[in-house]
């Protein structure tokens, strides 16, 4: 190669490499990151080992990500596992309390306070409501209207196919 084109090429290398290292500079790099990046790439001489550093970095994060990404499955399947301890712990206190026939319980963690629920429409045969409780809505067919439903029940309103449910117990615990 002559050497006027092989001054062109190193030229036009090096200018590439400039300008890979400004666009992963502008990446958001934290101060760590850029350690790396001056100590790693800046000190290349050519347009291929600054590529390869960049492809080290992608490869590396690439490996964060896996990692973090088994961290977040272990860790949703973990959160799940206490949120059914916690249901079940409190259906349990729920149980001895009723059958104790206590509603309210001072321990020294905190105390356990028994209430009736809210209680819920539930709806057994949809066909047999009048369609004032259905919002009208764009195709598809309308749909129910339970809160205006369960204002009819509660102001004691016989609506066909609706009744109000009994109130599942809450448990309330307070910490003093």
């Amino acid at each position: 190669m002559p050497a006027k084109n092989l001054g062109q090429a190193l030229r036009r290398e090096a200018e590439a490499a400039k300008t890979l290292i400004e666009h992963l500079k502008a990446l958001g790099i934290t101060e760590d990151d850029e350690d790396i990046i001056s100590s790693s790439i800046e000190g290349e001489t050519s347009l291929q080992e600054v590529i390869g550093e960049a492809i080290k970095a992608i490869r590396e994060d690439e490996a964060a990500i896996n990692a973090l990404k088994q961290l977040e499955e272990e860790y949703g399947s973990r959160r799940e596992r206490l949120a059914n301890r916690i249901g079940t712990a409190r259906a349990a206190i729920i149980n001895a309390l009723e059958i104790a026939g206590q509603k309210r319980m001072p321990t020294s963690f905190g105390t356990a306070t028994l209430s009736s629920g809210k209680q819920k429409v539930i709806i057994y045969e949809e066909a047999d409501i009048p369609s004032r409780f259905f919002v009208p809505q764009p195709p598809p067919p309308p749909k129910l209207d339970k809160k205006a439903i369960e204002a009819a029940l509660l102001a004691n309103e016989n609506v066909p196919g609706a009744r109000l449910s009994n109130g599942s117990p809450i448990l309330s615990i307070y910490t003093k």
